[in-house]
């Protein structure tokens, strides 16, 4: 007999929960089709769940409370990746982010810091960053060429076309 694995809620049904417990919902209201156990967990720790979800910026994914090891660099990591961004001075990418992340644990005297990629991955989700949006090459363009480009596109549109017509002989 297979014995079945272990699913740990999601944060933002174990704010839903902890909400209906404090708005005086019947046990029956709570269950959704979870444990007593586990909600009764969840209420035990509504504090906890409550403080953690603040500092986090997705929670309708995250299951765990679980904080980063090293906040402060990560903090001071993310400013600059948010400062960068919106100045599109350059391109971040993964190799990037792990030397300004290294720069950083310097600043901070953290020798036992490793920018891996599992920590990359981990932080590029904490922080809710993907790379498609971090692309910075589109502020690299010359602005003045892209307008004169548009427009000579738009007089290019608006010239009378000429149709050759092709007619089958039958």
């Amino acid at each position: 007999m297979e014995s079945k694995k272990r699913k740990s809620p999601e944060i933002s049904l174990k704010l839903e929960i902890i909400e209906d417990y404090n708005n005086k919902a019947t046990p029956t209201e709570l269950s959704r089709n979870t444990k007593t156990s586990t909600i009764s967990t969840i209420v035990k720790n509504q504090e906890a769940t409550k403080k953690a979800s603040e500092s986090m910026r997705d929670i309708k994914k995250a299951k765990r409370l679980g904080e980063p090891k090293y906040k402060e660099l990560e903090k001071y990591l993310d400013m600059w990746f948010r400062d960068t961004k919106a100045h599109n001075s350059i391109t971040l990418d993964g190799p990037l982010i792990q030397a300004q992340a290294l720069k950083i644990a310097t600043m901070l005297q953290k020798p036992d810091f490793k920018a891996s990629s599992g920590w990359l991955n981990n932080f590029l989700k904490r922080n809710n960053i993907s790379y498609k949006k971090c692309i910075g090459e589109a502020g690299l363009v010359d602005k003045v060429a892209a307008e004169k480009y548009q427009h000579k596109l738009k007089k290019s549109i608006n010239r009378p076309i000429i149709h050759f017509f092709y007619t089958p002989i039958n």
